[in-house]
């Protein structure tokens, strides 16, 4: 049988080949995600320091917290850091990595060793670890410039040091400090404790909870925790393989049904000379194990290339990058399941089809299917569908239910698609006919033949397509959302930000204040108040000068010009709390007690989301969120640009108003961007479903071609019916996909809530654009081929 299958495969390898090449995609996509996130894995393990007990503070730690952790019963060492975010500044004056992985530390014997220069000593020096100074340039004796608290400042670097650190792994730099500046730049903020033997972490952790101050955060700390976000990037890299696989279905499913249509013959005789069903049926699934071994071993080789090329473009972030174990145990079973997995599955029905075909049937040619089948199937996808629809809109009061909404509609349209093509052939006939004439009746014709095969090759289109959509209707609605609430909140020409993991200095205000054309000034800087009783209120802190300026706020009740020592707050909160002029706000911030009287009550004007208001000076040491600023008339622009020349700090984001709005929606359309490369993947896979179709029409069709040939259509005309044909089914793909994708992506912004549906219209017709362009760009060859045929040759062919 093997051998049967064998010969068979090698007779009609190019028909195999654009099924077997969705295969290889999609088992080349599990592939380089299990691999890369292995690499990203072992690099971040590689270097992890032993599990330890960590202790740490939202600030510095208290006096007396490390003697008291380092006196509890089974800890074998204490190490205490003075550790915060440090960022190196190259020679060109951008960041040098990732900010989330810049730190700076104290020196710790043994962990940071000197490779070249000598340790840090005193206020002016800093040692750079290695991957640093490669990447920078920087050697012993050259100023660098690092931005520290928000403040940049120039060092001399010392030396250079090898460290274990996960930041260095992912990317990051280490500026390293001589304990007394560490100390006095971040203070101590945590303690690194390793149990004795026959201690273990868990009970190390629980006597050490006891031993310091309340508030103070205690946990083990070790791979599991350090590891947790690469679970998470595993998981969306598999779940777009698996549309992929999804899609590379419908590519196998239909070759093989198509197969067996033109193979019709072929069977028949196996069974007149003997074989049963059981034996056609094992022979189909044979061939489509030799197709998916082949499919399944060049798919590792390409997922293993893509992941070595991921981990030379990304590494974990920007790091060196890590090692690849080319034949991991997880990818090579995922490989082999998926490979050989998704082909027997995609080819199971069309085996047992063809099996079931009675010998004598089987030796006439066109045996039309079923129609007591096609009817079971338009009914099964009825039921599916509304069930689907049904899940889905009650996932409007409940996310989580669009998990199993979403996939149910999909998979009940899909099983609808023959019927829908159907439908859409009928209504698109006369508009074709009118357009081209005999040519679109032709091609219309051509699709409505065979519904099944019409509807499988649309729904690859239709999945890649309903799935772009799902993920568009949300994006573009939370960004026009976030737009929106950016242009209606506060008034300011120009604004100051922090990069992400960075903060601005408690000085820059001042700072800001006197650059020339500076007309108002104030720093916003956003806490929560936690109130005796559990509940916790949002503040800002702020010049209440300023209020009415940047925010349009006026005071109800009291006065504004005012509140030193005081706070207002919003009319709800007072309602809310029942406060009124007079009363005092008690509670805690950060572990630091604040108190104020209630000097004003506000009514809240849209965009601003806090409930009351404390003077910039109630929070003397805490970084401002954001600095406003207000120019004089025309002169924002300008006005940035000074403050960016007088600051000359990379991690402090100096924008205009119009500025601000483009940076927020830039960062939506940049994860769209990631989002549609990671489909793009499906969607050349859908893109091969309509080639494969058309070509493996064409062979079918060939004494038809002739035929059309024989009575009057030249090359030309043979070419349009093809296209316009691919276009019909491509139609109809997108046509479904825009309907399942709008549904889906609508529920999900309904069950956020607070956000308003935008549904851009325009990107979506783009997308049903590409894809019809994806149908007629993939009947180029089938029909070039088909136009190419000898008449004569096409009239003595055996097939239709």
């Amino acid at each position: 049988m093997f051998r049967l299958a064998l010969r068979s495969v090698l007779a009609r390898r190019s028909r195999f080949l654009l099924p077997a090449t969705a295969v290889v995609l999609g088992v080349a996509f599990v592939v380089g995600a299990l691999l890369y996130t292995a690499s990203v894995r072992a690099s971040i393990t590689a270097s992890l320091p032993a599990p330890s007990v960590e202790v740490t503070t939202l600030d510095t730690l208290e006096p007396g917290v490390f003697e008291a952790a380092r006196g509890v019963a089974g800890v074998a060492t204490a190490t205490a850091y003075s550790q915060g975010r440090a960022f190196v500044v190259d020679r060109d004056g951008a960041l040098v990595g990732p900010p989330g992985a810049a730190v700076g530390v104290n020196r710790v014997e043994g962990e940071h060793t000197t490779v070249s220069g000598r340790a840090p000593s005193g206020g002016g020096e800093v040692a750079l670890d290695e991957w640093t100074a490669e990447r920078t340039g920087y050697r012993v004796g050259d100023r660098v410039r690092l931005v520290v608290t928000g403040t940049s400042r120039g060092f001399t670097v010392s030396g250079v040091v090898s460290a274990r650190s996960p930041e260095t792994a992912a990317g990051g730099t280490l500026a390293v400090f001589d304990p007394g500046t560490a100390r006095e730049l971040f203070g101590d903020t945590r303690i690194v404790l390793t149990p004795a033997a026959g201690t273990s972490e868990a009970a190390l952790a629980a006597a050490v909870r006891e031993a310091v101050p309340s508030g103070t955060f205690v946990e083990v700390v070790g791979a599991g925790t350090a590891l947790a976000g690469t679970g998470k990037l595993t998981s969306i890299l598999l779940g777009f393989a698996a549309v992929a696989l999804f899609v590379a279905v419908f590519v196998v499913a239909n070759t093989f049904t198509m197969l067996a249509a033109a193979r019709s013959r072929e069977h028949a005789l196996l069974r007149a000379v003997g074989a049963d069903r059981r034996h056609v049926t094992r022979m189909v699934l044979a061939e489509a194990l030799l197709i998916g071994g082949v499919a399944t071993v060049l798919g590792y080789a390409l997922g293993l290339g893509g992941a070595v090329l991921l981990g030379d473009l990304f590494a974990v972030t920007e790091g060196p990058a890590g090692p690849v174990d080319a034949f991991a145990p997880e990818a090579v079973l995922a490989a082999l399941g998926v490979g050989l997995g998704v082909t027997v599955v995609a080819a199971w029905l069309p085996a047992r089809r063809a099996a079931s075909v009675p010998p004598v049937a089987a030796l006439r040619a066109g045996v039309p299917p079923p129609v007591k089948s096609l009817r079971r199937r338009n009914a099964a996808g009825v039921v599916v569908t509304a069930v689907g629809v049904a899940v889905t809109l009650a996932a409007a009061g409940s996310q989580d239910l669009v998990y199993l909404g979403a996939p149910l509609l999909v998979i009940g349209l899909v099983v609808l698609t023959p019927l829908a093509a159907t439908g859409l052939t009928a209504v698109l006939r006369r508009p074709l006919v009118a357009l081209t004439g005999i040519r679109g009746k032709l091609a219309v014709e051509n699709a409505r033949r065979n519904p099944r095969r019409t509807a499988s090759t649309s729904s690859a289109l239709m999945v890649c397509l309903a799935v772009c959509t799902a993920v568009t209707v949300p994006i573009v609605s939370a960004d026009a959302d976030a737009v929106r609430e950016a242009d209606t909140g506060a008034r300011a020409d120009v604004r100051i930000d922090a990069i992400e993991f960075a903060a601005l200095a408690p000085d820059l205000p001042e700072r800001v204040a006197a650059i020339p054309g500076v007309r108002a000034v104030t720093p916003v800087t956003p806490g929560l108040l936690r109130l005796p009783g559990g509940d916790s209120v949002a503040f800002a802190a702020a010049d209440p000068g300023a209020l009415d300026d940047f925010f349009g706020i006026t005071a109800r009740e009291g006065s504004l010009d005012d509140l030193a020592g005081g706070v207002a707050v919003t009319s709800e909160a007072a309602r809310q709390y029942g406060w009124r002029l007079g009363s005092v706000l008690s509670g805690e911030s950060r572990g630091t007690p604040l108190s104020a009287t209630v000097e004003a009550v506000f009514d809240a004007p849209q965009g601003f989301d806090h409930e009351a208001v404390l003077p910039a000076d109630a929070l003397p040491d805490r970084s401002p969120g954001t600095v406003l600023v207000q120019s004089a008339p025309g002169g924002a622009e300008a006005l940035r640009d000074s403050i960016r020349t007088t600051l000359d700090n990379p991690t402090a984001v100096v924008r205009t108003h119009a500025d601000h709005l483009e940076a927020v929606g830039a960062q939506y359309a940049e994860f769209l961007a990631v989002l549609y490369a990671l489909l793009s993947v499906s969607g050349l896979i859908g893109a091969l479903a309509v080639v494969n179709t058309m070509t493996m029409s064409v062979l079918e069709r060939t004494r038809e071609i002739g035929l059309l040939r024989a009575v009057g259509l030249d090359r030309k005309q043979v070419r349009s019916v093809l296209r316009l044909e691919s276009l019909v089914v491509a139609g109809l793909g997108a046509g479904l996909g825009l309907v399942a994708g709008c549904v889906i992506g609508v529920v999900l912004v309904l069950s956020q809530g607070g956000i308003d549906v935008v549904v851009p219209w325009g990107g979506l017709a783009v997308l049903a654009a590409i894809t019809a362009l994806i149908g007629v760009t993939a009947a180029l060859l089938p029909a070039r081929r088909a136009a190419g045929l000898p008449v004569l040759d096409a009239l003595r062919s055996d097939t239709e």
